[in-house]
């Protein structure tokens, strides 16, 4: 069993490899050697021999988005002080800074940087500068308060610069408890983005915030993408897409309109999910969620599309749509998603209330998607590029569960043991071939044995199901979450499961209540809680192991 990080939220409804220390590069004989970073992570450099002083080396390093050669420049003979240098707040986002640098010669250097009068505990990762260019480098992660920061040359510290910030403008303190004697790394945070006053809001494990830019319109989560930066989609109109940068520099846009080449008729991109495609013939592209409303004279029927498109001409690579031809109250494959099909709730008109989907591809190499409706309580394959809806994993569906996967006649489980209502799944292949999916199982509603409903059973989990598509069989892997006593607690929409970096933890989020993040072990134990003020509305949130390493979740392969 592993453990988990559990994130609930209050809106609608493989490890990570770390660049070593960041606060020192790998040294070789006389010289500096840095590994490239992945994006903005923290690359290790190798080892390179050179002269002291301006000799060159030549080492690999382990970025987070994995293995890179790096060509570091000798720079342990070049005194900081000689290094020109100012440090300023950023506008964008009030707690980080931007360091700007010129050297007089060709060096390999960070900044160093902690709170006033004490040691310079956190650190940029290191950066080659070329003698006399002007170079920027982001200082993250500052809490409010006042901090020094210095230029550092391999181990040789120059001369501090200060700077101050200020809790940012409608900022609500949250309630941190750890887990008994739970450590945690200083540059860890967890990031979410906050309704009222819409902003995306980054904290560390003390609860302090570290990192806050301001959004145009709320938007019901931020999506961190492999290059550092982040989408936010907005779930008032107009709806599009802002891209921004870690500092809150704002770039660019895009909406429906600008996107051309679609084969079905889209009415606006749904609120509920953007992602960036990583792997297989469309990496690099974008995804979004869309509504699509079949109009005929007896009502309206709001179904789910997806469009795959490229970010930076907007050009449809491809798309689909739960619905059939316009008008024919039908959907687009009435054996596997009926159009009068509902789960345990009629919602009228919110036929699927799709919320979700992941990419995947599977062991023979054929790409898909798993779309997750909540109105149905299924989380479905659609194969791509056919289009085809494959399976159906949820009650009523295509999977049975059961107690254990390799047992000669595995035992079925009960039916409220699949996941109602659910958000936000995310999927792994293990080695085995088999699929490891993360859900927030709200549990609106559960079935019980003879197929009505369960009474007493609205409560929520975290839960991880492992899925053998080849017998059509899954079993519960871990769950967080009781019908009673101490560990039962209920979020009737929104929220969030995500597996931590060390493959163990889990991390989810409540939503609805007394909303909180909450972490915890293979047991069941809390390692972690932060509180939620009741004002603030989460949907979804995000543990990065640095702010300078957002891309973890891609190379865990999520």
């Amino acid at each position: 069993m592993r453990p988990w990080i559990l994130l609930a939220a209050l809106a609608c409804g493989g490890e990570t490899t770390k660049g070593g220390d960041s606060a020192e590069p790998a040294t070789s004989s006389g010289s500096t050697a840095a590994g490239a970073p992945g994006g903005a992570s923290t690359g290790t450099g190798g080892t390179g021999t050179g002269t002291a002083g301006t000799g060159t080396g030549t080492g690999t390093g382990t970025a987070s988005t994995g293995t890179g050669t790096g060509t570091g420049t000798g720079g342990s003979g070049v005194d900081p002080a000689s290094i020109a240098w100012s440090l300023e707040t950023n506008t964008g986002n009030p707690l980080s800074a931007t360091a700007t640098l010129t050297s007089p010669e060709p060096t390999t250097l960070r900044i160093a940087y902690g709170p006033a009068g004490g040691a310079l505990l956190y650190s940029t990762p290191s950066v080659v500068v070329a003698p006399g260019e002007e170079t920027a480098l982001h200082v993250l992660g500052l809490y409010p308060g006042d901090w020094e920061a210095a230029v550092v040359v391999g181990a040789a510290e120059g001369p501090r610069e200060s700077v101050t910030t200020r809790p940012p403008p409608g900022y609500r303190p949250t309630t941190v408890t750890p887990g008994d004697g739970a450590v945690f790394d200083p540059h860890e945070s967890i990031c979410a983005s906050l309704e009222e006053p819409p902003a995306y809001v980054c904290t560390d494990r003390e609860g302090r915030p570290n990192l806050y830019i301001a959004l145009p319109l709320n938007a019901m989560f931020v999506r961190p993408l492999d290059d550092g930066t982040f989408l936010a989609h907005p779930d008032d109109e107009p709806s599009l897409l802002s891209h921004f940068d870690v500092v809150g520099n704002p770039l660019g846009s895009i909406g429906l309109r600008d996107l051309t080449g679609a084969t079905f008729e889209h009415d606006w991109i749904d609120e509920h999910e953007v992602i960036q495609i990583t792997k297989g013939a469309w990496a690099g592209a974008w995804a979004v969620l869309t509504a699509i409303v079949d109009r005929t004279p007896d009502g309206n029927a709001v179904g789910a599309g997806i469009i795959v498109f490229e970010p930076d001409t907007g050009a449809v690579l491809w798309d689909w749509s739960a619905h059939g031809a316009p008008g024919d109250r039908m959907s687009i494959d009435e054996d596997q998603l009926p159009y009068r099909r509902r789960g345990f709730i009629d919602y009228e008109d919110d036929w699927l209330h799709a919320n979700a989907f992941v990419h995947d591809i599977d062991a023979d190499g054929n790409e898909h998607f798993w779309m997750s409706l909540r109105h149905q309580d299924w989380i479905i394959r659609i194969d791509a590029p056919s289009g085809e809806i494959r399976s159906r994993f949820g009650y009523q569906g295509d999977f049975v569960l059961v107690d254990d996967l390799d047992a000669p006649a595995p035992a079925e489980l009960p039916p409220a043991e699949f996941a109602y209502h659910q958000h936000a799944p995310e999927v792994r292949r293990l080695a085995d071939g088999r699929l490891e999916m993360l859900v927030m199982d709200n549990g609106n509603v559960r079935a019980d044995v003879d197929g009505g409903e369960l009474p007493g059973a609205s409560y929520s989990r975290a839960v991880r199901f492992v899925l053998d598509e080849d017998s059509m069989r899954a079993t519960v892997d871990f769950a967080y979450g009781a019908t009673s006593g101490p560990d039962r607690w209920y979020s009737p929409a929104a929220g969030d499961a995500d597996r931590m970096p060390d493959g163990e933890s889990v991390m989810f989020v409540r939503a609805v209540g007394d909303a909180f993040i909450r972490e915890v072990d293979p047991d069941g134990e809390v390692v972690w809680n932060q509180s939620v003020p009741e004002e603030g509305e989460l949907y979804r949130a995000e543990f990065f192991p640095s702010l300078y390493e957002t891309t973890w979740t891609y190379d865990a392969g999520w």
